[in-house]
C-alpha cells in the first residue's frame, strides 16, 4: 500500500493539483528584471513600490507592513511572517500569510527572500559604485578641462605672435577631442 502510495497516488496527485489549480510558473527572468528596476529607480517610493511589487508576485501575502529593522530575512510567528531587511531607503518589510493565506512560509521561502535581498543588494552596490565612477571621471574631465586647456587658452590669449597663437589653438582643439573622447 506505501509503495503504491507513493509511485502512483502521490505524483498523481501532483500532476491532477497542477492541471486543476493552474498555478502559473515562476517566471524568474520577470523577478530578476524587476528587482534590476528597483536599483535602477531614482525616487526611494518608486524603490518601495517595485520591491513590494516583487515580493507580492513571489510569495503573494495577504498583507504586507513595515516591521522593525531586521539585518537578513526571518521567518517570524512560526511561519506565519516572513521579515525583509531594509535596503538603503526601502524599509523591512513584514509579509504575513504566504499564498493567499493557503500556506505557511517556509524554509525554502526563507531561503528565497534570502536570494531577492541578495540580489537587490548587489543591485543597490553595483549602482553605487556606478554613480562613484561617473562622478570621478567629471572630476578627471573638469580637472582636464581646467588645467590644460584653460592655461592652453591662457597662453594663446596672451601670445603676440600670431603663428604661436594659432599652435596654441590647434593644441587645445587636439586636447579637448581627446578629452571628449
Amino acid at each position: 500500500a506505501l509503495l503504491i502510495c507513493g509511485l502512483v497516488w502521490l505524483p498523481f496527485r501532483g500532476w491532477l493539483a497542477e492541471k486543476v489549480l493552474r498555478r502559473p510558473p515562476r517566471d524568474d527572468r520577470a523577478t530578476f528584471e524587476g528587482i534590476v528596476q528597483i536599483g535602477l529607480s531614482a525616487s526611494p517610493e518608486d524603490q518601495f513600490a517595485r520591491w513590494v511589487e516583487v515580493l507580492r508576485k513571489r510569495f503573494d501575502p495577504l498583507n504586507i507592513d513595515v516591521a522593525d529593522a531586521t539585518d537578513r530575512p526571518r521567518l517570524d510567528q512560526d511561519g506565519l511572517a516572513l521579515i525583509t531587511p531594509a535596503m538603503q531607503s526601502i524599509p523591512a518589510l513584514r509579509l504575513q500569510y504566504a499564498r493567499g493565506g493557503r500556506a505557511l512560509f517556509s524554509p525554502a521561502d526563507l531561503a528565497e527572500a534570502g536570494s531577492l535581498t541578495d540580489m537587490l543588494r548587489f543591485v543597490f552596490e553595483s549602482r553605487d559604485s556606478y554613480e562613484r565612477g561617473v562622478a570621478g571621471e567629471r572630476k578627471r574631465i573638469a580637472g582636464d578641462i581646467h588645467d590644460n586647456l584653460g592655461a592652453t587658452l591662457l597662453s594663446a590669449l596672451h601670445s603676440r605672435d600670431g603663428e604661436r597663437k594659432d599652435r596654441y589653438i590647434r593644441e587645445t582643439l587636439a586636447d579637448l577631442r581627446s578629452i571628449v573622447t
